[in-house]
């Protein structure tokens, strides 16, 4: 069982996957903290069920992408990246490609489950399109590569505020919402950029390197619209994800191998996952309380036991 669960492990880049759901689930959170229409119904039946349909569906559109990505770039993969399962023969192109299309029917079947509202459907319908021009495009152009990546995140956690359109209508296109998608795409874009060329040695990168990641405070510029009791969570808990991005690109100060890189690239996705903390839990209530503990418990859990999986 272990053996032949190994390649799809790899396939679906296990260690990035605990902070998927996260970004909907963020952005749901935000909607809830910063509209005025969360009273004591905010969290009825109704919407509990979107939040958690919006972060499955964030998920199951991250995996598809991923699938997506690895089929797009089987050819390129020989040479650049060879121990993947594509090129390995691990996993054939016709199995990618039927994991590919069960990842995006079980997204869409979420959100029918989930019973989204029209502008869910239109934001994940954008998320989609967003992750297949960037596994598409994103080689012919260095820059739209980066941003492409970046909006995957950051148009994610807007589905999470979509989804609960029906409490929080003007949610959406609140600077809370936005200047939080802005952080999370930005971030995303420079952990994206760090992990360029992963494949071979690098040369030492200056001090600038620690500059990018000060992206995970741009959402604390709209830190008025949100309860002041959130204030000092919010901070805490961006300074913990500015923290792990500095100590994460720390020994890129001089040359280094491409092992060396991609333990970097890896634990500065991990960032993420204080930066969805701080957002989720800006709305405090049991059930995102138990969203932010299993997201922590998971990606702890795979660092620890399955380290040997890759994240890039």
């Amino acid at each position: 069982m272990k053996t032949s669960l190994a390649p799809w492990l790899v396939f679906f880049r296990l260690p990035n996957l605990p902070t998927a759901p996260g970004d909907a689930i963020a952005g749901a959170a935000i909607a809830l903290a910063v509209s005025r229409a969360a009273g004591a119904d905010a969290l009825a039946p109704t919407t509990l069920l979107r939040i958690f349909a919006a972060g499955a569906s964030a998920l199951l559109l991250y995996m598809f992408g991923l699938a997506d990505n690895d089929i797009v770039g089987a050819e390129a993969d020989k040479t650049q990246a060879p121990r993947r399962p594509i090129p390995t023969g691990e996993i054939s192109l016709s199995q990618a490609r039927i994991a590919r299309l069960a990842c995006f029917a079980l997204a869409v079947g979420t959100g029918l489950a989930g019973r989204m509202p029209p502008l869910w459907w239109i934001a994940a319908t954008a998320l989609a399109a967003i992750i297949m021009a960037y596994n598409r495009f994103k080689d012919r152009c260095s820059a739209f590569g980066l941003v492409a990546m970046g909006l995957c995140r950051g148009a994610s956690l807007l589905t999470g505020a979509a989804a609960l359109h029906h409490v929080a209508p003007d949610a959406l296109r609140s600077p809370p919402a936005l200047l939080a998608a802005l952080g999370w795409t930005a971030y995303i874009a420079a952990v994206t950029r760090l992990a360029a060329d992963e494949h071979a040695a690098q040369a030492a990168l200056p001090w600038r390197r620690f500059l990018p990641g000060l992206a995970v405070f741009v959402p604390m510029l709209a830190l008025a619209w949100y309860p002041r009791t959130a204030w000092p969570l919010i901070a805490l808990c961006s300074v913990f994800a500015y923290g792990v991005w500095a100590l994460s690109v720390a020994p890129l100060g001089r040359a280094h191998d491409p092992d060396v890189r991609r333990k970097a690239v890896g634990n500065a996705i991990g960032a993420i996952v204080y930066l969805q903390a701080a957002y989720i839990l800006a709305f405090p209530h049991v059930a995102l309380i138990a969203v932010v503990i299993a997201i922590f418990l998971s990606t702890s859990f795979i660092r620890k036991f399955l380290e040997d999986v890759p994240g890039s």
